[in-house]
């Protein structure tokens, strides 16, 4: 079974679980990119009105990315309560030709009015298709020392669900 892990990354913890994620599944890995983004005031200020009007912008994908898969994983952080604006637009964007998906997220987790689990379920129905799985992971919970065991299960879940007859012929 050939999983692709595709992710965006501002600060580096979805970097670090998509890639503890890749080598439990024995995925391949494809992190893409956005300019508009760059550090700086005016990086800031784009970033923080896509966030709030819930643009798309601009990605670069790298050609690894657009292969043939029979899982691809996409993954992203939360800001200020909803999807990475990038993430968004991997998902509108790239997933439409792919049977079998499922989505992660990253987030610090402590802000009681921005739960993270309402941006998985936002990105979750913004996808062309149902996500296989869904799963948010957590700042505290990257940070410990079991976040190799919580990976882990996530990829088991994975597995399972992707060895399914239904879910290899995209049902």
């Amino acid at each position: 079974m050939r999983i692709l892990v595709v992710y965006y990354s501002f600060t580096g913890n979805t970097r670090r679980v998509s890639e503890l994620l890749a080598a439990r599944l024995g995925a391949d890995t494809a992190e893409f990119t956005c300019m508009a983004y760059r550090r700086g005031l005016l990086g800031g200020l784009r970033q923080a009105w896509d966030v709030l009007t819930g643009g798309r912008p601009p990605i670069e994908v790298p050609a690894s990315a657009t292969g043939r898969y029979d899982l691809v994983v996409a993954a992203g952080p939360v800001w200020a309560g909803r999807p990475a604006p990038p993430l968004r637009s991997f998902v509108s964007e790239h997933l439409r030709s792919h049977d079998a998906i499922a989505l992660f997220l990253t987030c610090n987790g402590t802000a009681k009015n921005f739960p993270g689990e309402k941006a998985l379920g936002e990105i979750a129905s913004a996808a062309p298709r149902a996500p296989t799985a869904t799963r948010l992971f957590k700042e505290a919970e990257i940070a410990s020392p079991d976040i190799e065991q919580s990976v882990a299960a996530f990829a088991d879940v994975l597995v399972r669900i992707a060895s399914k007859p239904t879910a290899a012929a995209g049902g």
